[in-house]
């Protein structure tokens, strides 16, 4: 990734970097607390779809810039399945929360990814403040969930070659 990312950072220093779709049920909750209790900005994308009031201040990445913020924020609150892979890929202190009623079915993929990985303790389907607390304060295990991406990647390749050598 790192050769498609802008050389220097849009932000300087740190901040929350907030992507949500659909809806700001819990996200908006979330960022607030986190920005109040480390007193970090929020950043969130612009969305022409968006509508609910902004949650900080509105940035407008391009898809380099956007993969920019995500890799040098601080914190990233997302309900989005690709705000959780990359949140991953860069390494960094996220939360993932579903959506409310009839979009709740949009999360599933969030919470299957994160159960396979061992990292479901990230995704947070309630405003309860202790369990928000609790999901915060956990550290994430790097190594533990980087030994089950390559459990998947290796269950991957080898339907892959499987699959080949049935055709």
């Amino acid at each position: 990734f790192d050769s498609i990312l802008p050389k220097k950072k849009m932000i300087k220093g740190d901040y929350i970097f907030c992507y949500n779709l659909r809806s700001d049920y819990l996200v908006r909750k979330l960022s607030l607390f986190l920005s109040k209790k480390y007193n970090l900005p929020i950043l969130s994308p612009f969305n022409i779809n968006r509508r609910w009031p902004q949650i900080g201040k509105t940035v407008y990445p391009g898809p380099e810039e956007w993969l920019s913020l995500i890799k040098n924020s601080k914190f990233i609150v997302t309900n989005t399945f690709h705000g959780v892979v990359f949140s991953i890929l860069f390494k960094k202190e996220f939360i993932a929360t579903g959506l409310p009623g009839k979009k709740k079915g949009y999360s599933d993929r969030i919470i299957n990814l994160l159960n396979e990985l061992g990292a479901n303790c990230r995704y947070v389907e309630s405003s309860d403040e202790k369990k928000i607390v609790k999901a915060f304060n956990k550290k994430i295990n790097w190594d533990y969930i980087n030994k089950n991406i390559n459990k998947l990647k290796k269950n991957g390749e080898d339907f892959i070659i499987k699959s080949l050598k049935e055709i």
